[in-house]
């Protein structure tokens, strides 16, 4: 994890962990001595103030990150957003001013805009990965005529009154289309093509749309699309690689929410 650092070692140059080791000839600890869990208290940086730590509560766990609840305090932060609001020059400039209004969570209690986040985003992000990327195992540009003239056969639904355009040409697509590529044809277009590991990850994503965008909603169902979200993000750093954990790939953790 990312860390300004000791002052005196920051003063010199940028803090790097496997330095800091080298120096004193140490080990790193290995991942099994930090088994965070509920209730457990631990240092962390003040958001407000990115020179400075204070005590914090932990009020969830998924997978290696944790949602931090300062002691004292009503805000709730994730590990990633306090560490992000230590680096300067990557967009983050300052905390969100609604964080600071009592008992509102600044991330459960917004909404996702679902077509910007998941259709424009995470389902674009995903395509780019198959058909721009070599280096990933699911590279299958290969076969993106043969997936062109599958998706033209396929006639329209009630959610768009056109024939789809070719996969080929996607960079125009508007949102309807990418709910139609999602929802109805990418499943069977992807299916004979993309390695199994790879469709059964974005199965996950489709089943979970289909289901969020039904009139009516059980709370098994919301459990469910829940799990399936969770199981997506999780998979997303194993199969297309840390950088594509961007965050509306992160976002998909609070569609349900």
């Amino acid at each position: 994890m990312a860390s300004s650092g000791p002052r005196s070692y920051e003063s010199f140059h940028a803090f790097d962990w496997i330095e800091c080791l080298r120096e004193p000839g140490s080990l790193p600890a290995p991942a099994e001595c930090f088994k965070q869990a509920v209730g457990m208290k631990l240092e962390t940086l003040e958001p407000c103030n990115a020179t400075s730590t204070c005590i914090g509560s932990v009020v969830g766990v998924l997978g290696s990150r944790l949602r931090l609840r300062f002691d004292g305090s009503d805000i709730i932060l994730s590990e990633e957003l306090t560490r992000y609001l230590s680096i300067n020059g990557n967009g983050i400039n300052c905390i969100s001013s609604p964080i600071r209004i009592p008992e509102f969570d600044v991330v459960c209690n917004c909404p996702v805009d679902y077509m910007h986040m998941a259709l424009l985003g995470v389902a674009r992000q995903l395509s780019r990965v198959w058909f721009e990327t070599p280096s990933n195992c699911s590279y299958i540009k290969v076969y993106i005529e043969t997936i062109d003239d599958i998706l033209i056969t396929i006639h329209p639904f009630v959610e768009t009154s056109r024939h789809a355009r070719k996969f080929s040409d996607k960079y125009p697509w508007k949102d309807n289309e990418w709910l139609h590529w999602v929802i109805h044809c990418s499943c069977v277009c992807l299916k004979p093509f993309l390695p199994k590991e790879y469709y059964d990850h974005y199965l996950l994503l489709v089943l979970s749309i289909t289901d969020l965008l039904q009139s009516v909603i059980s709370e098994t169902t919301f459990n469910e699309c829940e799990e399936r979200l969770k199981r997506s993000v999780q998979l997303f750093k194993i199969l297309c690689g840390i950088d594509e954990i961007t965050y509306k790939v992160d976002l998909l953790l609070h569609l349900v929410d």
